[in-house]
């Protein structure tokens, strides 16, 4: 009686077979507000640190790691961009003899192979769940944290199935309660289960 309750409360249909859920309307005028959490799971840019000048350089080592720096400016936003920035770092590293630019090189490297995994992540099925998980999370929180009952209840993706958890814990059923009349204000459009403990 209380699972019929709860999803009668929640009223999340699971979508048809081969869609992946987007973020509704309201959810995404919100988020373009402040930067999305899903942009932190999806590298798309070298760690400029990896460029900075230390005094065992020389001139020259400096010249050819900003030259590295000048490739590796800007988003990566396409895969091409990753394959011609990488054929130029491989230039760099055919040119040079320098134990310090090929360091550089190789680390550099290493976040181009990063970032390209990133980009086949996020086009996966699992991988837009995740990101759409995370932005609709983004969302639900700034209600979520505005009331103290709710700080020990967390919103996660199911780590197998395109679905929605609550988890964690509340004072009491009515906190629960509570809790899901919110949630079910910003509709995800996929299943919701909740896994949550009643101190």
């Amino acid at each position: 009686m209380i699972a019929l309750a709860l999803a009668a409360l929640l009223g999340t249909l699971p979508c048809a077979s081969g869609q992946v859920p987007e973020p509704s309307a309201h959810s995404t005028a919100n988020q373009k507000q402040s930067m999305k959490w899903s942009e932190q799971l999806v590298k798309n840019r070298i760690d400029p640190s990896l460029f900075e000048a230390t005094p065992e350089q020389s001139q020259g080592d400096r010249k050819a790691i900003a030259d590295l720096k000048f490739y590796c400016e800007g988003v990566f936003n396409t895969s091409e961009k990753v394959l011609r920035v990488r054929k130029k770092i491989e230039e760099v590293k055919t040119a040079s003899r320098a134990p310090a630019v090929l360091n550089v090189a190789d680390e550099v490297l290493e976040e181009l192979d990063e970032i390209a995994d990133d980009f086949k992540f996020a086009k996966s099925r699992r991988g837009k769940f995740v990101l759409f998980a995370n932005n609709y999370t983004q969302e639900v929180y700034k209600k979520l944290r505005a009331n103290a009952d709710f700080n020990d209840l967390y919103i996660a993706s199911h780590p197998d199935r395109e679905e929605l958890v609550l988890t964690g814990s509340a004072k009491r059923f009515d906190v629960l309660i509570a809790s899901l009349s919110l949630i079910s204000q910003y509709p995800s459009g996929v299943p919701f289960r909740v896994d949550v403990n009643i101190k």
